[in-house]
């Protein structure tokens, strides 16, 4: 904002901080950080393999554990390399089926309320210089157009 005597020019943007931090937040959270978009990121993407990994180490863990003391036994029975197998093939299908669990419409719908009223307060709470450095890049193409408003 820039103060002329009584006057203080301020873009639309600025002036309306609370409505467009409301809106941007809605379309961030129900189109961009959505919870399909993370899990598909964290088991399809680029680091997709570590949580794969972490997934089959607790299903194994898992495994143990419900076996308890009778694991000896469990393995004589089974062998110690079926076993073991069972335990891959558990932990695979651990790591295919994780995104099914959260197809739940309701619940996605949720955690995007809960995305959106966390940025939403945060973006409320910058200042106007930060603000700005915020949504000028999603609107630099068109920044003429916003000077003029």
């Amino acid at each position: 904002p820039i103060k002329l005597g009584p006057y203080v020019l301020q873009g639309i943007f600025l002036k309306r901080q609370k409505e467009v931090s409301e809106i941007w937040c809605d379309i961030v959270a129900r189109e961009i950080i959505t919870l399909h978009n993370i899990i598909e990121e964290m088991l399809h993407g680029k680091k997709s393999e570590t949580t794969g990994k972490v997934i089959r180490r607790y299903i194994r863990d898992i495994i143990d554990e419900a076996v308890g003391i009778t694991r000896p036994m469990v393995e004589f029975t089974m062998g110690i390399e079926q076993f073991a197998h069972i335990k891959d093939l558990a932990s695979e299908k651990a790591v295919i089926f994780t995104s099914y669990a959260f197809d739940d419409p309701v619940f996605c719908e949720d955690r995007a309320r809960v995305v959106k009223t966390l940025m939403q307060a945060r973006m409320e709470q910058l200042s106007p210089k930060e603000f700005q450095h915020l949504l000028r890049p999603a609107f630099q193409e068109d920044e003429m157009k916003l000077i003029i408003l």
